[in-house]
């Protein structure tokens, strides 16, 4: 990318084509035209295409296709309550038919083979409980009224909680972040660096991670992130920092101590496993999941890091 080189450009042309991804991921229920997307970004058809393929490694097209039925593929695992074609108008489709075609094409199974493969996998890991090993399972202003304690037969406390809607600041990231701590750091180092001098940042603001994908449906090297900051709704950022609103609603919320971020995703693990899969409730897949980091742990006398694991439920 030429104007990789020119940073200032880059950032730019990159707060750019993330407007248009927030854009796709609210609306990817509904038709999303070219002419639509090149408008958010303030580009031309001619060069929103190439500059959108050379930042994101596909072509818009391709992108809200796989985007589109990824979901798919999360609703057949996370919602057994709907059909496939109930599923293919909640995801944007006209019919069964276009949906199974985009379907096969990614997947190389029909959704309804997909289905009951996934239903007969979630059955072994049940017959299985405790033997099952982690590997098995994915991982997928907040202010939460507590509405019902649940406490598992392994003690792990969840909570139900409104989360208001919040404005935040992020940093994106596409691909590989597993184990990549650096990755955090350089964020947060960069959205501190933009708010302090502008004093944003206090007491009451939040340092969070949102999740997109699914591992066991996205590739990991397409998995997108956003390190996040809350921010006043009417502020601005720059240097190719992005700007958006999560949406409010319940969340389920469990409370981590963590010697170490690998430790996170044991967090995630028992969340599903312990809890989630025999709730009761179902995930909300139009909001994502969120870590939100509850404490410094350079400056906590334990050491540990305090996080809250957030799952969007209905």
């Amino acid at each position: 990318m030429p104007y990789k080189n020119n940073k200032k450009l880059y950032e730019e042309y990159l707060n750019k084509i993330n407007k248009t991804l927030d854009y796709i991921q609210r609306n990817i229920s509904e038709k999303i035209s070219l002419a639509d997307l090149s408008k958010i970004s303030g580009f031309s058809n001619f060069h929103f295409l190439r500059i959108f393929t050379a930042l994101i490694g596909e072509t818009p097209g391709s992108y809200i296709k796989r985007i589109r039925v990824e979901k798919v593929a999360n609703l057949i695992l996370t919602n057994s309550k709907l059909t496939i074609t109930q599923i293919a108008f909640k995801c944007g489709y006209s019919s069964s038919q276009s949906l199974s075609r985009d379907f096969r094409d990614y997947f190389k199974v029909s959704p309804s083979q997909y289905k009951v493969k996934q239903e007969s996998n979630i059955c072994h890991i049940k017959s299985n409980k405790g033997k099952a090993t982690l590997s098995e399972f994915a991982y997928d202003g907040i202010k939460g009224r507590d509405l019902i304690n649940h406490q598992n037969e392994k003690n792990m406390e969840v909570k139900i909680q409104d989360f208001s809607e919040i404005a935040v600041a992020y940093i994106r990231h596409i691909g590989k972040f597993k184990g990549d701590s650096s990755l955090f750091g350089s964020a947060f180092e960069k959205l501190c660096s933009w708010a302090y001098p502008n004093g944003l940042i206090n007491e009451k603001t939040l340092f969070l991670a949102a999740y997109y994908d699914d591992p066991k449906v996205t590739s990991e090297d397409k998995m997108r992130i956003d390190i996040c900051m809350s921010i006043p709704a009417d502020a601005e950022p720059s240097n190719g920092i992005g700007k958006t609103v999560f949406s409010a609603g319940k969340y389920a919320v469990s409370r981590i101590e963590a010697k170490d971020t690998a430790d996170f995703e044991k967090g995630w693990n028992e969340l599903y496993r312990n809890w989630l899969l025999g709730s009761g409730h179902e995930p909300d897949n139009n909001r994502p999941c969120l870590e939100i980091y509850r404490n410094d742990p350079k400056k906590d006398k334990s050491g540990k890091y305090i996080v809250d694991i957030c799952v969007p439920i209905k």
